[in-house]
């Protein structure tokens, strides 16, 4: 049996930790058995010959590994079998590694593992074909690694527009228009509110209230002698009633009344 690891390109080498390559023959006529040993790092594989078979841990039907398959950190052992010749290859990925290049939590796959050809449609399905069709191991590493290099810049391309949508929502101070902020972070109203909620945990509009409503907190603080409507409209509400329905939906407690009590106050700790 043939096996090694080599370090990954450098532009890979924030979420590849090694890349490695397993081959070999086993008997013809009976399967011989392989354990994996508990590993806190995914596992990117790709069987191009031959594909190895996972036995159950309370005994029962051994099921075939997919071709090509994303396995999550394993907490226990997994006992595996195979015969004839077989040949893989594939990458340990640090655990943050599957949000940045797949757009999922690793804990969604821990002692789990994804089938590429379901994880990624007909992406997935091209780019197992093209592992299984190369000539040599080391041009099915490159094809790999420039998949995982494209998506690396694509999910990176991603988490600046969060990033910068982000900031435009603080440097408006919430009152902003949602639709022109996708526009100008180059994603559509529905990408924008999707990655947005995975990397905020929130909305982009309810960000932008909770924004808005500390600015006003901010406008009361500052001592300034404003009236309710100069305040909601400085702090760009549509007018007086949806000022104070905002305020008190986050407060409990109407801007007015809030500001009778700002002596009792600690940074939204508030006496009541």
């Amino acid at each position: 049996m043939i096996y090694y690891t080599l370090s990954p390109p450098i532009e890979l080498s924030t979420v590849v930790r090694a890349m490695w390559v397993l081959s070999g023959s086993f008997s013809e006529s009976q399967f011989v058995p392989y354990r994996l040993f508990a590993d806190g790092s995914p596992n990117l594989v790709f069987h191009y010959q031959n594909q190895f078979r996972e036995l159950p841990a309370g005994g029962g039907k051994a099921s075939v590994s997919p071709v090509s398959l994303l396995s999550g950190q394993c907490t226990t052992f997994t006992d595996l079998e195979c015969k004839g010749q077989f040949g893989m290859i594939g990458f340990y990925l640090y655990p943050y590694a599957t949000e940045m290049l797949f757009n999922m939590p690793s804990s969604e796959i821990t002692n789990e593992s994804r089938n590429l050809r379901d994880l990624l449609g007909a992406e997935g399905c091209e780019l197992e074909d093209k592992v299984i069709n190369a000539e040599s191991d080391r041009y099915r590493l490159q094809i790999v690694c420039d998949f995982l290099s494209k998506r690396l810049r694509k999910g990176t391309e991603e988490k600046l527009a969060i990033l910068a949508s982000v900031n435009q929502i603080l440097m408006q101070k919430g009152a902003c228009n949602i639709d022109q902020l996708a526009r100008y972070v180059n994603l559509s109203s529905r990408q924008l509110d999707r990655k947005f909620n995975q990397s905020v945990g929130l909305g982009p509009k309810l960000f932008s209230r909770i924004v808005r409503f500390r600015s006003t907190l901010k406008l009361l603080e500052s001592g300034q002698k404003l009236s309710l409507t100069s305040l909601g409209y400085d702090a760009g509400y549509s007018d007086q009633s949806h000022f104070i329905r905002e305020f008190k939906s986050f407060s409990g407690m109407t801007p007015k009344i809030y500001h009778h009590q700002l002596e009792d106050t600690a940074d939204s700790f508030v006496k009541i």
